[in-house]
């Protein structure tokens, strides 16, 4: 029969209560890694494991729709370029003619403003250099609004579901284009 210790705690007269508590804080334990693994993989760099993904809305300047199919490929090498050299990792990218959707994994060292703005600043350069027709479109030498949106892909809210909503962004799911970068 159970009792309640001093503490307030039940104590059945089969385990001790710190032999149970630390029982059940082993498969507490257990089962978060289990569910944590489940959504999404640990990644390892020196000195530190991490599991860091965030989604990311960049918007064209005044909402111009620039986005065009060719533009989107050339998005893709441009990032393909920043994946090598910030340790990035781009899991799946959407957009619409006027903004674009980003799924991204980054070690800790990055700030998700500094992620934004590294994305966007060698982006944008690389547009107008290759499309100075964008650059006379939009004054000022911005190809990207100054805010934007970042939001965290973590346990409860997973990669595939994050794929997910971004694909189904926009007025008609025909506009938004996914891309895997897996």
């Amino acid at each position: 029969m159970a009792k309640l210790n001093n503490r307030g705690n039940f104590n059945s007269g089969h385990y001790k209560t710190s032999e149970f508590h630390s029982s059940v804080m082993m498969l507490r334990l257990i089962f978060k890694e289990l569910i944590l693994h489940f959504f999404m993989k640990v990644e390892y760099a020196p000195h530190c494991s991490f599991r860091i993904r965030y989604h990311m809305v960049f918007v064209v300047k005044y909402r111009r729709a620039l986005i065009t199919s060719e533009v989107f490929e050339y998005l893709k090498e441009i990032l393909r370029g920043i994946e090598e050299r910030y340790y990035l990792k781009f899991h799946a990218m959407g957009h619409e003619n006027n903004h674009l959707h980003l799924l991204i994994e980054a070690r800790p060292r990055y700030s998700p403003s500094e992620i934004m703005q590294i994305c966007k600043s060698i982006t944008t350069k690389q547009i107008f250099k290759t499309f100075p027709d964008i650059k006379e479109e939009l004054w000022g030498g911005h190809f990207w609004t100054e805010g934007g949106h970042i939001d965290t892909v973590g346990d409860g809210y997973g990669e595939e579901k994050m794929k997910e909503y971004i694909k189904n962004q926009g007025r008609d799911s025909s506009q938004l284009m996914l891309t895997s970068f897996s």
